[in-house]
């Protein structure tokens, strides 16, 4: 029943992180508010395939049902991982008390994650409600990850790793929340998209845009400096350390190609798939050093 459940936490994840792209594909193309009432979409459960399928005091020439299919697509895939979530709580029960209460606290989280994306859309995408939902996301990855890992059972033991890899995921952190504001700087010079080319929606003088590029750099410092300092540690933890290093080069590729080829959608996926795939590399990293595999 353990690898049963592995298996589904593995699965689950898997499942979370095609939600995190979707949601970056909303974010990249202005879908998020493609449905503008939550649960239901225009008042129904599958949104209409055509202008004539709209209620009639919805005005068609403000709707852009590619945008409403690509949020319904969104909040399906939302509602696949909560049937994820629930089949890990099943098998956790039959694994362990503790692993069965860290699967009770996940779907707790999951579904309070759920009516946050409700009010995210009764609020008209507040910057500070994305923000907040996207971390929540992360967090339920992180709880899933845990719980994979006590079923290992693993011989805990202290490790020199933690407080470097959580200073680096603070960093990280930072540079999450400054991105939160390019991108709500974004989302302002978009809706005049016609007087503004997207080639310039990042001006190289704009304050939040200048400070998420160095605390980009500053991420790279740190992190080679705290790979210098506990080489040795890592060296037991090779795996997901070098997995940290190809995600954060990835990031500042795709952040650099937004910079400077003019903000393509493509790069913007994947720079928040890679923001947030970096947190689970540096937890990994952390419960690996507790209980390292062998050399």
């Amino acid at each position: 029943m353990t690898k049963k459940f592995q298996y589904a936490v593995v699965a689950t994840i898997a499942v979370i992180y095609i939600i995190i792209i979707f949601g970056g594909v909303v974010r990249a193309t202005g879908s998020g508010l493609g449905c503008p009432d939550w649960p239901k979409c225009y008042g129904d459960w599958v949104p209409p395939t055509s202008l004539d399928g709209l209620p009639s005091d919805i005005d068609p020439r403000t709707v852009n049902l590619t945008k409403t299919w690509i949020e319904y697509l969104n909040r399906t895939a939302g509602v696949l991982g909560g049937i994820f979530v629930l089949i890990c709580l099943f098998y956790s029960s039959k694994v362990s008390r503790k692993i069965r209460n860290t699967l009770l606290l996940a779907t707790g989280l999951f579904v309070f994650q759920g009516w946050l994306g409700g009010q995210v859309v009764k609020y008209e995408l507040t910057a500070a409600l994305v923000t907040a939902h996207l971390f929540l996301a992360i967090l339920i990855v992180l709880v899933l990850q845990f719980a994979y890992w006590l079923s290992t059972n693993p011989m805990v033991r202290k490790s020199p790793l933690v407080l470097p890899t959580a200073f680096v995921g603070l960093v990280a952190l930072a540079q999450v929340v400054i991105g939160t504001m390019v991108r709500e700087k974004i989302e302002h010079l978009e809706m005049g998209a016609a007087l503004t080319p997207r080639e310039d929606w990042l001006p190289l003088g704009y304050f939040p845009d200048i400070f998420h590029r160095q605390l980009g750099v500053a991420l790279l410092v740190v992190t080679f400096g705290m790979g210098y300092r506990y080489r040795v540690e890592l060296k037991k933890v090779w795996r997901p350390a070098s997995f940290f290093a190809l995600l954060l080069f990835g990031q500042v590729a795709t952040g650099l190609t937004m910079a400077y080829a003019g903000l393509p959608r493509v790069a913007q996926v994947l720079h928040l798939f890679l923001a947030t795939a970096m947190f689970l590399a540096l937890f990994q990293i952390v419960l690996s050093s507790k209980n390292p595999q062998p050399d």
